[in-house]
């Protein structure tokens, strides 16, 4: 089942292909998530900011670390083409970045890739 955002753009549910899409991305960028992700913990040794706005935060450096990579996906989730993506207006990219973080899924996800990059 999609998700619904406010500009009439539906997310759809992560897959198991979506591991494989953001790993590649993750890798060229784990550098700068590791120090995002350590950045959060330092306040009280916990974190400093919520998960969805950690969630968020980590989706904007993949998309400024690995544009040409991360776009694609990102079509893909909202269902359509990239060139499709790029005609999309500032507010509906938002909503589908907040969407996508929404999923049931995603802190699940978040949270296995803190502790991947603690390692």
């Amino acid at each position: 089942m999609s998700t619904a955002v406010a500009t009439n753009i539906h997310v759809r549910p992560l897959k198991g292909r979506d591991i494989f899409a953001l790993t590649r991305v993750i890798q060229n960028s784990r550098g700068e998530l590791k120090r995002l992700i350590t950045d959060s913990r330092q306040a009280g040794g916990g974190l400093s900011i919520d998960d969805t706005e950690l969630a968020l935060t980590v989706l904007f450096s993949l998309i400024s670390q690995a544009e040409s990579e991360i776009r694609p996906w990102l079509a893909d989730m909202a269902g359509i083409t990239p060139e499709a993506f790029d005609e999309l207006e500032m507010t509906q990219v938002m909503d589908l970045l907040e969407g996508i973080v929404r999923q049931e899924d995603w802190p699940a996800f978040i949270s296995r890739l803190k502790k991947m990059l603690r390692s």
